[in-house]
C-alpha cells in the first residue's frame, strides 16, 4: 500500500466507548457532523493550538486514532488532503469507519486503484454522501478544494443538495462566507487544528465535548460507595461544574433526600450527606447536570452496625458540690466519658439505638448514661469514693441480634476542669445571617470544650469553667451563663446564645471578635463574628383577599413589602415590629407560619354585615396603606354543586358515597365541607336517590345525617340511572324541612363486560412483610370506547399468588406477613428482597395480568411527620400549643406527631422504636426560669419543668433508627 493511503489508520473504530454510569448516547450524526463543520471551517481563518496540550493537534489526532500518518509516523501536515482520504476521515468522525471499511465494492469507479478504499468509497456512494467526477472516475489521488470538502459535507445533511449549488448552500449553512475562497485547497495541518478545537469545545446542554458526544474519548462517569451511615462517597473521572450537579439516592424501595453536597477542591469528588440512614440493600446514586446521559453507580449499602463502645479516659472525675462557692469536691459522683462507635468509625452515642446497661465493681453504685457521659452515684457515705481508688466497669449494648462490650479499670481521680475550649462555628438553626435586625438568642457560639481527661464536659462545667467576652458589645453581647447543649446540626454542641447589643436600641454592622477563655489553664479560642446592616422596610402595601369575607369569618391578608433596595421581605424577623395594623371592625395581627418563618396577617371581621377599613403604618415612615373591604352576611350552604364519583360502573360493583364526595358552596360561590354542616344541632342533611323515584339500575340510596355516614351504592343492572342530590336544612320548633339544593345532573352509567375493551391493574411493585397495615389493595380497572374508566366489582376477576404472598378476597388485599426470613423456604436474595407475582385473571375474558411484586424484609424506619392534635395540645403550622402541664411533657408534645415509614403507613407506638428529643431555644416569657430534664434522652424522659403561660422552646426530635428529624415550636398558652 502507497504512502497515502497509510496516512489513515486502518484499525482504529471510532464506536462508542462503554464506561461506569451508562452507556455513551452518540448524538445524531447529522447534527454532530453539522457542529464540527461549522467549527471547523470557523477555524481555518485562524489557526489555534490544541486546545493548549503539549502535543500538536495532528498529535492529539493520531492519539485518537482518527490519523496515523505513513510507516515513518509523518503526518504530513504541510500537504493536503486527497479525495479518498477525506472519505475515510469522514467515516470516523460519523462513527461508522467499521461499517464503511466492510462495505462490499459497489462503485464503478475505474481509477480507484487501491483496493482498501473501495469499502470507504461504496459506503460513501450509497449514503449519498460523495459522487465521482464522472460515472467511471472518482478523482482518486486529486486534492480536495474547498469547494468539493464543503460538497462532501453538506451530503451529510442533506443528500439531496447539488453540486452546482455548493458555494450558495455553504454560505446558508455558515460554513462559507463571501469572502470564502472555494477553489483554494487547505492545509492537513489546518484542518487538524480546526477539527481538534472543534472536539474540545462544549456543545452538549451539560458542558459535553464534541469529542465525548462522538465517543472518540470517555466521557463523564461516576463511581459511589458508603462512606457512613447517613454518607456516601462520590468519585468522578474528571471535574465536575458542581453548579451544574444534582445528586438523588434510592435506597432500597425508598428515597433519600441529600442534604449537603460538599465538592472536593479538584471538584473530582463529592461528600454526599443524607436526611436519614442508609439501610442495608442495593442503593443507586443517579447524578445529573454532568454528560447529555444520567450517570448512575450502585453499591450495597451496610446497615448501621455499632462496632465498640469507647471510653474516653481511663480516670473517674470527682464531682462537685452543687452551689459550692469554693468548688468543693462531691465524693459520692464520679464521671467519665464514653463513645459508641459503628463500622463507619462515626460516633453515633446519641442515635445508636439499643439497650445500653454499665456494672459496677463496687456496691451500692448506680450508673447514669446520658449524652456520652457515665455518672456513677454512691447510695451512701459508706460507699462514697475516695481519691485514688480503683473501680471496674463493664458496659453492654443490646442491640437485639447482637452486642458489643466494653471493659476498663479506672482510678478515681481530681474534678473535671475545663481544660481546652474550641469555637467551631456561629449557628443558626435555619442557616440564616447575623444581621442588625436579628433575633440575636437565635444564634449560638458552638464550642468544643474538653476536661483534663479529654472528656466531653457538661453543661455545668462548661458554664463554671469558661470566661466569654466580646470585643465591641455595641454589636452583640454574650453571656456564658446562659449557654445550652443539645446545640449545632446534631444537636451534640453546647452554645452560647448571643445577646442584644448593650445599648439595646440602635445596632451597629461591623465584625465582633467573641473570645472563650477556660479559667482552669487560661486557654483562649477566638472567632470573627460579622453582622451585616439587615434590609430596611420602606413599603408596605394591604391587598385584597381574593374571595368575599362573611361576619365573623377570620381570612389572611394578603401584602407585598419592600426593602430600601427594591428587594421584597417577607420574613417575620424582618417585618415584625416595623408595621401597626389598624381594623375600624374586628381584629387584625401579623402572625408568624413558623414552618416557613414567613409572616402572614390575620384578620377575623366582625359578627356584622358592612365596610370595615383595614390600615397599615410603616414605623418611622410616612409609608401607609389603606384597604376597603366590605363584610358580607355569613356564609351560609347554598347549593349543592357536585357529585364527585366515577359514574361508569360494571353490574354488581359497588360505589361508596361519604361528606367529602358531595360538594357544597355558599352564596359567594365558596366551597363549604359537607361534614362540618351535617349533624351540628341537627341543621342539615343530605340526601341521595334516583331522580324519577324509582331505583331500577342503582340501588343503595339513603340519606347522610352525621360527618361518619356513608352510602354505598350497587349497580344492580345494565342501564343508567339519574341521581338526585339534596341538601335540607332541617325544620326546628314544628317547621317543616327545607330543601336548599338540588342537584338533578349526575347520571350513572352501568354496563356489562361486553361493552368493556381493556382492563388494566395498578402495578404494586413493593410490599412489606411487617404488619397487615402494609397490606397491598388490588386495583383493577375496565376501559371502555370512549375511554371512560370502569369500577369493576371484585366479582369480575379473581387474584393468585405466589407463595408466601397470601390475597384475601373480602378486603382484596395482598398480604406478606407469612413471608418470614427466618427458617425460610423461600429465595430470599442478600438484601433481603423476595420476588414474587400477583395474577389477575378477568373472568369475561379469560385474560391474565401477570405482575411482578417484590417482598422487602426492610426493617421499618421512621420517614415522614405530620402534625395532628393530641389531647388538649393543638398543633397547626409548626407550632404546638396547650396548656402549661402538657407541653412540659415531650411525651405529650410528641403524640401530636404522626409518623410514616419508608412505605407511608402510620406508625404505631410499638412500631416507632426510640426518638430522642432535644430541647433548645427556652424563652421565658412568665419570668420563671424553664429547666429541660435529662435533655437529649429518649422522649419519655425528658420533661420541662416551671412551664407558664406565655412562655415557649422549640424541640427536634430525632430517631435513632433513622436519623429522620422533626422540630416544632411549643407554646404553653393557658
Amino acid at each position: 500500500m502507497g504512502e497515502t493511503s497509510n496516512s489513515l489508520s486502518k484499525q482504529n473504530s471510532q464506536q462508542p466507548k462503554q464506561f461506569r454510569g451508562g452507556e455513551k448516547k452518540v448524538m445524531k450524526k447529522s447534527l454532530s457532523l453539522l457542529v464540527a463543520i461549522c467549527m471547523v471551517f470557523s477555524m481555518f481563518a485562524t489557526v489555534v493550538s490544541a486546545a493548549e496540550t503539549e502535543v500538536t493537534a495532528g498529535e492529539y489526532l493520531n492519539e485518537l486514532g482518527v490519523i496515523q500518518g505513513n510507516q515513518e509516523g509523518d503526518l504530513k501536515e504541510d500537504q493536503t488532503w486527497k479525495r479518498q482520504d477525506m472519505v475515510v476521515l469522514l467515516s470516523r468522525l460519523m462513527g461508522e469507519e467499521a461499517e464503511a471499511e466492510g462495505t462490499e465494492k459497489s462503485h464503478g469507479f475505474e481509477d480507484v486503484t487501491d483496493a482498501y478504499y473501495d469499502g470507504y468509497i461504496s459506503w460513501a456512494v450509497e449514503k449519498g454522501l460523495v459522487n465521482g467526477k464522472s460515472e467511471t472516475k472518482f478523482g482518486f489521488g486529486d486534492e480536495l478544494e474547498t469547494r468539493d470538502f464543503l460538497a462532501l459535507l453538506i451530503r451529510v445533511l442533506n443528500p439531496e443538495a447539488k453540486y452546482e449549488e455548493v458555494e450558495e448552500d455553504a454560505i446558508a449553512w455558515g460554513f462559507a462566507t463571501e469572502d470564502t475562497d472555494f477553489d483554494a485547497n487547505a492545509l492537513r495541518g489546518e484542518t487538524y487544528t480546526g477539527i481538534v478545537a472543534a472536539l474540545k469545545t462544549e456543545v452538549g446542554e451539560n458542558g459535553e465535548t464534541l469529542e465525548e458526544i462522538l465517543g472518540l474519548v470517555e466521557g463523564p462517569a461516576v463511581d459511589a460507595e458508603q462512606a457512613g451511615v447517613k454518607k456516601i462517597s462520590v468519585k468522578f473521572n474528571k471535574p465536575v461544574d458542581e453548579s451544574k450537579v444534582e445528586f438523588a439516592v434510592k435506597n432500597g424501595v425508598s428515597a433519600r433526600d441529600v442534604v449537603k453536597a460538599t465538592f472536593s477542591e479538584d471538584k473530582k469528588a463529592a461528600e454526599l450527606e443524607l436526611s436519614s440512614k442508609l439501610r442495608a440493600g442495593n442503593t443507586t446514586v443517579t447524578v445529573t447536570g454532568v454528560g447529555s446521559d444520567d450517570l448512575v453507580s450502585e453499591f450495597t449499602a451496610e446497615d448501621e452496625k455499632v462496632t465498640e463502645i469507647k471510653f474516653t479516659s481511663d480516670k473517674l472525675a470527682l464531682g462537685t458540690v452543687t452551689g459550692s462557692q469554693t468548688n468543693e469536691a462531691d465524693y459520692s459522683k464520679v464521671s467519665v466519658g464514653y463513645k459508641i462507635i459503628n463500622q463507619f468509625e462515626e460516633d453515633v452515642t446519641n442515635t445508636s439505638g439499643g439497650s445500653l446497661t454499665f456494672q459496677v465493681g463496687k456496691s451500692g453504685v448506680t450508673a447514669s448514661p446520658s449524652n456520652g457521659v457515665l455518672t456513677l452515684t454512691s447510695g451512701g457515705q459508706t460507699s462514697n469514693f475516695f481519691f485514688g481508688e480503683t473501680v471496674y466497669v463493664n458496659a453492654i449494648l443490646n442491640m437485639s441480634s447482637y452486642g458489643v462490650t466494653a471493659s476498663q479499670t479506672f482510678t478515681v481521680d481530681r474534678q473535671a476542669m475545663v481544660d481546652s475550649v474550641e469555637i467551631l462555628e456561629v449557628y443558626n438553626q435555619d442557616g440564616k445571617e447575623l444581621m442588625t435586625n436579628s433575633t440575636f438568642p437565635d444564634f449560638f457560639v458552638l464550642v468544643d470544650a474538653k476536661d483534663q481527661y479529654g472528656n466531653a464536659v457538661t453543661l455545668d462545667q462548661f458554664k463554671s469553667g469558661v470566661f466569654a467576652s466580646v470585643d465591641n458589645p455595641m454589636l452583640f453581647m454574650i453571656d456564658k451563663d446562659q449557654a445550652v447543649d443539645g446545640q449545632g446540626p446534631n444537636n451534640d454542641k453546647i452554645g452560647i446564645p448571643l445577646t442584644a447589643p448593650q445599648n439595646g436600641t440602635l445596632v451597629f454592622e461591623g465584625t465582633n471578635t467573641v473570645r472563650v477563655q477556660t479559667l482552669f489553664g487560661g486557654k483562649v479560642d477566638t472567632v470573627e463574628v460579622p453582622v451585616k446592616k439587615a434590609a430596611t422596610l420602606t413599603t408596605f402595601t394591604l391587598e385584597a383577599p381574593d374571595k368575599t369575607v362573611s361576619a365573623g369569618q377570620t381570612v389572611k391578608i394578603p401584602f407585598t413589602a419592600y426593602d430600601q433596595n427594591g428587594e421584597q421581605l417577607k420574613k417575620y424577623s424582618a417585618l415584625n415590629g416595623k408595621v401597626t395594623l389598624n381594623a375600624t371592625a374586628g381584629t387584625i395581627s401579623m402572625e408568624q407560619n413558623y414552618s416557613t418563618k414567613e409572616a402572614y396577617i390575620e384578620w377575623t371581621a366582625p359578627g356584622a354585615k358592612g365596610f370595615v377599613v383595614l390600615t397599615s403604618f410603616v414605623t418611622g415612615t410616612p409609608n401607609n396603606s389603606q384597604l376597603q373591604i366590605n363584610v358580607e352576611d355569613a356564609g351560609v350552604a347554598e347549593s349543592v354543586s357536585k357529585l364527585d364519583v366515577n359514574k361508569t360502573m360494571m353490574v354488581d360493583a359497588t360505589v361508596k358515597v361519604e361528606p367529602k364526595h358531595i360538594i357544597v358552596k355558599d352564596q359567594f360561590g365558596r366551597d363549604m365541607k359537607l361534614a362540618d354542616l351535617l349533624g351540628t344541632g341537627g341543621v342539615y342533611k343530605a340526601v341521595v336517590s334516583a331522580a324519577d323515584g324509582t331505583a331500577n339500575v342503582v340501588t343503595g340510596f339513603g340519606t347522610l345525617n352525621v360527618s361518619g355516614d356513608s352510602l354505598t351504592l350497587v349497580a344492580a343492572d345494565k342501564g343508567s340511572e339519574r341521581v338526585k342530590v339534596e341538601l335540607i336544612k332541617i325544620g326546628t320548633g314544628g317547621a317543616a324541612d327545607k330543601v336548599v339544593s338540588t342537584l338533578e345532573n349526575f347520571t350513572f352509567k352501568v354496563v356489562d363486560s361486553s361493552a368493556i375493551d381493556s382492563y388494566e391493574v395498578t402495578a404494586i411493585d413493593m410490599i412489606s412483610n411487617k404488619t397487615a397495615n402494609h397490606n397491598k389493595t388490588v386495583e383493577v380497572k375496565g376501559k371502555i370506547s370512549n375511554s371512560e374508566s370502569v369500577t369493576l366489582p371484585k366479582s369480575a376477576y379473581t387474584v393468585t399468588v405466589t407463595a408466601p404472598l397470601t390475597y384475601d378476597q373480602g378486603s382484596n388485599k395482598i398480604s406478606a406477613t407469612a413471608a418470614t426470613v427466618a427458617g425460610s423456604t423461600y429465595s430470599w436474595s442478600n438484601d433481603g428482597k423476595l420476588h414474587g407475582t400477583f395474577n389477575v385473571t378477568i373472568l369475561a375474558t379469560g385474560e391474565s395480568i401477570v405482575n411482578d411484586i417484590t417482598v422487602t424484609d426492610e426493617a421499618l424506619v421512621p420517614k415522614t411527620f405530620k402534625q395532628k392534635d393530641a389531647g388538649s395540645l393543638k398543633a397547626a403550622d409548626g407550632v404546638v400549643q396547650g396548656p402549661s402541664a402538657n407541653v412540659a411533657s415531650l411525651s405529650d408534645v410528641f403524640a401530636t406527631v404522626e409518623v410514616k415509614d419508608q412505605f407511608g403507613v402510620v406508625m404505631t407506638a410499638a412500631d416507632l422504636g426510640q426518638f430522642t428529643a432535644t430541647v433548645t431555644n427556652l424563652d421565658n416569657v412568665a419570668g420563671s426560669d424553664m429547666v429541660v430534664n435529662n435533655n437529649g434522652g429518649t422522649v419519655q424522659t425528658v420533661t420541662v419543668a416551671n412551664v407558664q403561660e406565655g412562655d415557649s422552646y422549640s424541640v427536634v426530635f430525632i430517631s435513632r433508627s433513622s436519623g429522620e428529624r422533626y422540630s416544632v415550636k411549643v407554646v404553653a398558652n393557658s
